[in-house]
């Protein structure tokens, strides 16, 4: 066998085969390690240094599981206080919803039930008259001036000739109804409305529709019968209010016939400003004064619509005969005046059959149709405690905690069932019971709510 020559990386060439074999062996071995694989050892490495690696990643991992605690506690609760916000929102819309239009569901069937009883008022002073009509008689009146009143008899002008008449030829009052009793039957025609007028602007009065001042004539009779009404709420009888214009007709029909009146003055007045519910300064003149809340949506200021009797399109006014008094009022009631407004525990204030005659030259109005005085003394009205809380009764807490539990059951449930007919199951009791916490609610919110 020739012989292997020298390599530089093994040495020199073995002669001996069995040699040469181990040295290939050898030199494939040192091959597949490498000059720079590390040994054993050094791949082990020291154990101190992995404990400590061991410890670092242990805290690095616990910090980072205390750091999500953390985020999910603070998700949790924003997400908490944002649900909260959401349904309090929620809630609050719902009564302005039931403000605007829930409470006319009320209104419109305490309408229904007023027009009822006062058709059947009507009915019968109709029958009463038609008996009386042929015992009574009345004398003519003077078309060359306005008749005049002295003491309880309506006479005719010095001019004429005719007989003077007595007390008896007067068309007689109507009887004064009770709180909340329907007292006369409104109709406007440019604001398509028909709407019975109830005795009493208290707060249970209004709820009703509109509401007559107890302190002033009653329409048909001489002086300034008012008659306020809300704008916003319990079917907004006098929503429009704002829209009727100069010349347009007003007719109210009581249980002594049907009068018409014909706007003369529209004004925005301050609270404060009772002059307009004075009487007029000639003690002959019969005007009509509606009031509402002004702007809409608000109770900053009032606004008052005066119409004049017509004449000739009318039955003869009757004497108004004032039997109660309270105490002044400062301001005229707004949207939702107190309770406390035209007390029937009022004390008699006087029994004068003659017409109203105070008060002082001088008009809010423009000419004096408008007949309200700047100087004339306002009748006595006792607006209340407007602005200020009503005690919760019971009903309020039964019905609070009623709510409550529903609402907390319909949630619970929700939660467990994530279900459409379990959310939409309970909406509907939720709903029913949420509206009778709201008519508890109402009572208990100051007037100006």
């Amino acid at each position: 066998m020739p012989d292997r020559p020298d390599d530089p990386e093994r040495g020199p060439a073995a002669t001996n085969p069995i040699e040469a074999e181990a040295e290939a062996e050898a030199g494939d071995s040192s091959v597949l390690d490498g000059p720079d694989q590390p040994d054993e050892a050094s791949t082990r490495g020291d154990p101190d240094d992995l404990l400590g690696d061991s410890r670092a990643a242990r805290r690095s991992r616990q910090r980072a599981r205390r750091r999500a605690r953390r985020g999910d506690r603070v998700a949790r609760v924003l997400g908490g206080v944002g649900r909260t916000l959401i349904t309090s929102g929620l809630l609050i819309l719902l009564f302005v919803a039931y403000q605007l239009w829930g409470t006319g569901l009320y209104t419109a069937q305490q309408q229904e039930d007023l027009k009822n009883d006062f058709r059947q008022a009507l009915a019968a002073v109709s029958a009463d008259t038609t008996v009386a009509a042929t015992t009574t008689t009345r004398a003519p009146v003077s078309t060359t001036s306005a008749p005049r009143t002295t003491g309880t008899t309506r006479t005719g002008p010095t001019a004429t000739t005719e007989p003077e008449t007595t007390s008896s030829t007067l068309p007689p009052a109507p009887p004064t109804a009770e709180r909340g009793e329907p007292t006369a039957l409104m109709r406007i025609e440019r604001l398509d409305l028909e709407v019975v007028v109830v005795e009493g602007v208290g707060r249970d009065d209004l709820k009703k529709g509109p509401g007559h001042y107890p302190e002033t004539p009653l329409p048909g009779q001489y002086g300034n019968a008012a008659i306020a009404g809300h704008r916003t709420t319990n079917g907004s009888p006098f929503g429009r209010l704002d829209e009727l214009e100069i010349g347009d007709e007003i007719v109210v029909e009581t249980l002594a016939g049907e009068f018409t009146y014909r706007v003369t003055t529209e004004i925005v007045v301050d609270p404060s400003e009772v002059g307009v519910l004075a009487p007029p300064p000639d003690p002959r003149a019969a005007i009509l004064t509606l009031t509402t809340c002004h702007p809409r949506f608000s109770a900053r200021q009032r606004l008052v619509i005066q119409a004049v009797l017509v004449a000739d399109a009318s039955p003869p006014p009757s004497v108004f005969s004032p039997t109660t008094a309270t105490t002044p009022t400062d301001e005229i009631p707004g949207d939702d005046p107190s309770d406390t407004q035209g007390s029937p525990d009022a004390t008699t204030a006087t029994g004068d059959d003659t017409p109203p005659d105070d008060g002082s030259p001088g008009s809010l109005g423009s000419g004096p149709s408008a007949g309200v005085e700047a100087g004339a003394e306002a009748p006595a009205i006792d607006d209340g405690e407007l602005f200020e809380f009503q005690a919760p009764g019971g009903a309020f807490y039964v019905r609070l905690g009623l709510a409550a539990l529903v609402g907390l059951g319909w949630w619970i449930a929700f939660r467990r069932w994530t279900r459409w007919f379990v959310w939409l199951g309970g909406v509907a009791p939720f709903l029913v019971v949420l509206f009778l916490f709201y008519v508890q609610l109402e009572k208990v919110l100051p007037a100006g709510y």
